[in-house]
């Protein structure tokens, strides 16, 4: 290129030199060129050249941009490398030599593989090999064989037998549904049938009577502590030295029958717990301390003995409730206080309301307000006709 400004440009093209070069928007180029005339579209960055008057021709059209385009004919690549391919995706993609050898190298292990399976034509025999196939090996063994040489008459009729029986077109209905026993089946109903003959009932029933020990359903059913019964060993225990009654646990539909003490003077108690728990205490009407008498108890704070907040007297025709303990007691709190209380006759030591004020029994005066700080007064009382 001959040394010239840099405001100016010039080459030679296969037909002609260069005359002149414009440039613009693509669709301003104009539209009757002359040989030697070059357009720069600055919005779609086309080049074009005229080589015959009239005609524009792309440049792109002539060349492979670095962004990609498509070929209108084929690539002779000299004996070159196309380099850096990406792992193909689609069938038609060019693919690299890294992808192409693994293809290769899993084609032929699976050619491989095959010749050593089924049919193929290295097939492995697995027959007295050592270890464990991923499948069950269903193994007859002489009991089993025992057990089919008594079907042998039947086996003849059956399918593959060499009297088999052909069903096919006869008319009505076989007594039994219709199942297919393979090795498994047969193996698993030889060794019930096995079973079967030592159970009960059985041709060679096993009897234990004499036998030491005791079986294990026996053992497992005196040490449960749930059940049908209710009752366990430790239950069971407590029952031969007490005496103790069996009753129905939650859920039941009811007692049977009526539960009593087989004696007048005896006491039934019904415990929540093991140590110190709630009590219910009821005894017969002949005790000898407390005849008819109903009573609960519950355990202290310390957990440690019992607390007797509330008895009920029986055997008498005036029946009473009071407490085990002479003022120890109390009846509702101040947080949980009976609504209404009704009686015929109230007696009380002293009467305190809930300002703190009240009244109390005086030596002298009969009847004293007792004030919130301790001190007392005494009421002016009038008498009433």
């Amino acid at each position: 290129m001959p040394d010239l400004p840099d405001f100016y440009m010039w080459t030679e093209t296969t037909l002609a030199k260069v005359t002149s070069i414009d440039h613009g928007l693509d669709a301003s180029k104009s539209a009757t060129p002359v040989a030697g005339d070059v357009y720069l579209a600055t919005d779609t960055f086309y080049l074009y050249a005229c080589f015959t008057a009239g005609t524009w021709e792309s440049v792109a059209k002539l060349y492979l941009l670095l962004t990609g385009g498509t070929m209108s004919g084929a690539i002779a690549m000299g004996a070159n490398k196309i380099t850096g391919l990406a792992d193909p995706t689609a069938a038609q993609d060019a693919a690299t030599k890294a992808y192409t050898d693994l293809f290769t190298l899993l084609t032929t292990f699976n050619a491989h593989k095959t010749r050593h399976q089924d049919l193929g034509a290295d097939e492995i025999s697995v027959t007295a090999l050592s270890g464990l196939l991923a499948d069950d090996q269903h193994v007859l063994d002489a009991e089993v064989l025992a057990v089919a040489a008594a079907l042998v008459h039947a086996s003849r009729h059956q399918d593959l037998g060499a009297d088999e029986i052909l069903v096919t077109g006869l008319s009505g209905l076989l007594a039994d549904d219709q199942h297919v026993l393979d090795a498994e089946v047969l193996a698993v109903a030889a060794a019930l049938v096995h079973a079967a003959r030592h159970q009960a009932a059985g041709a060679d029933v096993i009897s234990i009577a004499g036998l030491a020990g005791e079986p294990t359903e026996l053992t497992t059913h005196k040490g449960l502590t749930t059940g049908v019964h209710g009752v366990g060993a430790d239950y069971l225990a407590k029952a031969a030295a007490s005496q103790y009654f069996a009753v129905n646990r939650a859920g039941d539909i009811g007692l049977a029958e009526t539960f009593k003490r087989a004696g007048e003077d005896a006491t039934l108690s019904l415990f929540g717990g093991q140590t110190y728990p709630s009590l219910l205490q009821m005894s017969g009407k002949d005790h000898a301390t407390a005849p008819g008498q109903f009573g609960f108890a519950v355990p202290n704070a310390a957990k440690s003995g019992y607390k007797i907040p509330l008895k009920i007297t029986g055997a008498t025709d005036t029946p009473e409730i009071y407490p085990n303990d002479d003022n120890l007691i109390n009846l509702g709190t101040a947080a949980k206080r009976w609504k209404l209380v009704r009686g015929v006759t109230g007696t009380f030591g002293d009467v305190k309301l809930e300002n703190g004020w009240g009244f109390t029994e005086h030596p002298e005066h009969g009847i004293a307000v007792r004030a919130p700080s301790g001190k007392l007064y005494k009421m002016n009382l009038e008498e009433i006709k």
